[in-house]
């Protein structure tokens, strides 16, 4: 129990105000969703990566049959 008061008091002082249970619950869902949004871009971000590694693999194996 000392924990979670120790949580909220944290979370209180990080935000400057008294916060509510029901605060800190949105709070974390709002959290939640960022990071789902920043997974998805990074998995993306390295999909793109991925392709464009290929497509500089093909270039040079083209060039290399042009030569």
């Amino acid at each position: 129990m000392k924990n979670i008061k120790k949580q909220k008091q944290k979370h209180t002082e990080l935000l400057g105000k008294n916060v509510t249970d029901t605060e800190l619950a949105q709070e974390l869902g709002s959290l939640q969703q960022q990071l789902g949004q920043l997974e998805q871009s990074v998995s993306q971000l390295s999909s793109s990566q991925q392709q464009t590694a290929n497509l500089l693999r093909d270039l040079n194996l083209t060039k290399e049959q042009i030569n």
